[in-house]
């Protein structure tokens, strides 16, 4: 079971995952420490021989500056997955850029995995 980090002591956040028709779907809760703003899911099915960066879009603030402490935005992605023919396993983690820095949500460097699990032929059909 991944450990989805405590948002108070990270300026990024993934914060939710699911799979649905092909696609692995989920959103990201950042601090929002201004107004432009890349963030994006870095993900593997190979173990990191090679990787692709999908994009995340804006969805709303969630909450706004209150004291030293910043306001929330929330963004969502969509990543398409091959229909699997074997098990296969997914390995991702978020970035946000913002202001020249760079935070990742890793899972405490062990990024989160998944593991899509190929449908068996039912038998006789």
């Amino acid at each position: 079971m991944p450990k989805f980090s405590c948002f108070e002591d990270s300026a990024v956040v993934l914060e939710t995952v699911d799979y649905a028709n092909n696609s692995l779907h989920g959103t990201i809760k950042v601090h929002n420490l201004a107004f432009k703003k890349d963030i994006f899911v870095r993900m593997t099915t190979d173990g990191w021989k090679t990787f692709e960066d999908v994009p995340a879009v804006f969805q709303r603030s969630i909450s706004s500056v209150d004291g030293n402490r910043p306001g929330l935005d929330r963004f969502s992605f969509s990543a398409p997955i091959a229909e699997a023919e074997h098990t296969m396993h997914i390995s991702l983690c978020a970035c946000y850029c913002v202001d020249g820095q760079e935070f990742w949500d890793n899972n405490q460097g062990t990024n989160y995995l998944f593991k899509l699990v190929a449908p068996t032929a039912a038998a006789g059909i």
